[in-house]
């Protein structure tokens, strides 16, 4: 499978639990209909790293694909447009970063 990494950082002035609700709820629906997508998950940094200061990043998106031409198919998708449209209203663009990975298993997914 090819994965997806999408990372980012909450617009200035937008309070984390609205950034979270949103990244979840909104966000989400418009990812989820990429053509193509085979699982979507979203990793947000805990509350625990915001006690010295401010988080570097905020959120981690993982989307998963058969392969690089569908990823490559979703991104030029005119879904895709609607979704980068979207982080537009609640992320930093400066600081939404994109990387595609093909995983290599080391340990798991079969028991041990």
């Amino acid at each position: 499978m090819t994965k997806l990494l999408v990372l980012s950082k909450r617009k200035e002035g937008v309070p984390l639990p609205l950034f979270r609700a949103y990244a979840l709820g909104t966000h989400a629906s418009k990812v989820v209909a990429l053509p193509g997508l085979r699982r979507y998950a979203q990793g947000h940094v805990r509350d625990g790293a915001y006690v010295v200061g401010e988080a570097i990043l905020d959120c981690v998106e993982q989307l998963w694909f058969d392969s690089v031409d569908a990823a490559t198919n979703a991104q030029r998708s005119g879904q895709q447009e609607l979704v980068s449209a979207d982080y537009r209203l609640f992320a930093e663009e400066r600081y939404i970063h994109r990387m595609m990975v093909q995983e290599h298993w080391i340990i798991g997914p079969q028991a041990r």
